[in-house]
């Protein structure tokens, strides 16, 4: 199915990053020369926890997660990157390591931009720093309602709600996941994944083979899973259409913010650039 938060480009942009494709004209040429291509490979992880950041990746196709890992090497996902977003946000907020790992989920493909790159072209673009503003909103708001789902809501609703966000980012009803991959994500038994598996293949809502699973039923998972999946799903939304016109689009947020840090970047002003 496709993305429900894609829209097609207009400004000369390549198809596939949304915050790419909805950059103003004017900077689609000036960021052009600093990107490159890359491949997205399975389970590959791209930053590693408190590690240097050495890229921003403007995801084309496929989806990463961003996976807090503990001390003990337990791990659960705090959220989830695809064709709507950009992972290397750290960057943005004028910090050059990530507390999480960010994994490739679903392989695919990915424009970089390169952390040294990274001060010139975000001074320099202003319709770029206005959406990493409005994405860096709607990843909080993933992290933190994530965050209420795990403890306050059961296993099934958690695991439609990841199926949806999953299929959503991933634009085809056959995902290339394993149950213990899934239970990592999720922070629960692997043993716990296939049960609840189990019952949603017998309702007719997945069905299942070895690393792979298919969505037969999405309205079936809507049903099942919590509110989680629409509160989440209304951020990116929210975050990928704002107008920047007054209607509640952040208009006017983050002024006198950290004004001082040098590359015009987290501390600028939000207002709406042109769309030249």
């Amino acid at each position: 199915m496709p993305h429900p938060h894609r829209k097609p480009s207009g400004n000369g942009a390549p198809d596939g990053n949304q915050i790419l494709a909805s950059l103003s004209a004017d900077d689609v040429e000036r960021i052009r020369p600093h990107l490159r291509e890359r491949e997205l490979t399975a389970r590959e992880v791209v930053h590693a926890s408190r590690e240097p950041i050495e890229e921003m990746i403007f995801v084309d196709s496929g989806m990463l997660s961003r996976v807090t890992v503990m001390a003990g090497g337990g791990s659960a996902e705090t959220a989830v990157v695809g064709a709507e977003g950009v992972v290397g946000l750290p960057l943005f907020h004028h910090v050059d390591d990530d507390r999480e790992r960010v994994v490739v989920q679903v392989p695919g493909t990915a424009r970089v931009l390169s952390a040294e790159d990274f001060p010139q072209v975000i001074a320099e673009c202003p319709s770029l720093r206005y959406k990493l503003h409005r994405f860096t909103h709607a990843v909080y708001v993933f992290a933190t309602q994530t965050s209420a789902c795990n403890r306050r809501h059961r296993t099934d609703q958690r695991l439609a709600r990841w199926l949806l966000l999953t299929q959503d980012r991933a634009g085809t009803d056959k995902l290339p996941l394993t149950h213990e991959f899934i239970a990592l994500m999720l922070g629960v038994r692997r043993s716990t994944v296939t049960v609840t598996a189990e019952r949603m293949r017998d309702a007719g809502l997945i069905a299942y083979k070895r690393a792979s699973i298919e969505i037969r039923d999405r309205k079936g998972l809507e049903g099942t899973s919590c509110e989680c999946y629409q509160v989440i799903s209304s951020a990116y939304a929210h975050a990928m259409n704002g107008d920047g016109n007054g209607n509640g689009n952040g208009n006017g947020h983050g002024n006198g913010h950290g004004n001082g840090h040098g590359n015009g970047s987290a501390g600028d002003s939000v207002e709406k650039p042109s769309t030249r």
